[in-house]
């Protein structure tokens, strides 16, 4: 409910956008070396998501990766409750089901740049398709910033080749690097976890068309937001083309 209510909060305030002027400047050029955007799909209340919750771990260090732990609450209901879930989470899944799993969900799932789906701990598979991706000529930088003495998100993105413009979902994703939580129901009940670059939320901009673009909106982060992480996927392919970062600790 805290998602929705940040969303609904979103799209409420586009009429107080603070900033619309265009960017100057396009980006044609393919990213010298692109990141690989990883997604993992993960419960605290699965056996199996521990591993795939190291690997995670694991591949984070790499300077070339964007990870993204999403914690989905669809176990909630028998009473494993994940304190790390989000609504949002589960229905960004559902989404990526339909296009690349014929509509099943599972933990854990790992999601590569918005088009590739794994089992979370098959590492083989996985990295696999990180080197394969990391060719990826498709990907394209924006520019994100935060103002946290007015809590104010701007976003400037870039002017995309025409073969490339199209109707692009704006995810964004406020992100803790590190939580050790102890789980005390489900599957993995008495073990402690660290876990990578979890999601703490995950709201959606407007639509975008792949044409230059800056706006500044109001944006109130969850406590304890290290990162933001805003990911463009195209059309009914959910490919991810577009991704910016900032970093709150500096």
């Amino acid at each position: 409910m805290v998602g929705f209510i940040r969303s609904f909060f979103l799209i409420s305030c586009l009429s107080t956008f603070l900033s619309t002027a265009p960017l100057a400047q396009n980006s044609y050029e393919p990213l010298e070396n692109p990141p690989v955007i990883l997604e993992l799909y993960t419960s605290q209340n699965c056996s199996s998501c521990p591993p795939a919750d190291r690997y995670l771990t694991e591949l984070s260090q790499s300077s070339n990766i964007i990870a993204i732990s999403c914690h989905v609450g669809y176990w909630n209901h028998l009473g494993w409750v994940d304190k790390l879930s989000l609504p949002e989470c589960a229905r960004r899944q559902r989404g990526y089901g339909r296009r690349l799993e014929g509509g099943r969900v599972f933990t854990p799932q790992m999601i590569i740049n918005g088009n590739q789906s794994f089992v979370g701990h098959h590492k083989a598979d996985i990295g696999f398709e990180i080197r394969k991706q990391e060719r990826n000529e498709d990907l394209y930088r924006a520019e994100i910033s935060y103002d946290r003495q007015n809590h104010t998100l701007t976003y400037r993105l870039p002017e995309l080749p025409a073969g490339r413009q199209g109707v692009y979902e704006l995810a964004v994703f406020a992100i803790k690097n590190h939580v050790r939580e102890k789980i005390e129901t489900g599957e993995n009940r008495g073990r402690t976890v660290l876990y990578t670059n979890v999601a703490l939320s995950l709201d959606y901009l407007p639509n975008w068309n792949g044409k230059a673009f800056s706006k500044t909106i109001a944006y109130p982060l969850p406590p304890d937001t290290d990162r933001l992480v805003m990911l463009g996927g195209l059309g009914d392919s959910g490919k991810i083309m577009v991704f910016g970062e900032e970093n709150l600790t500096k």
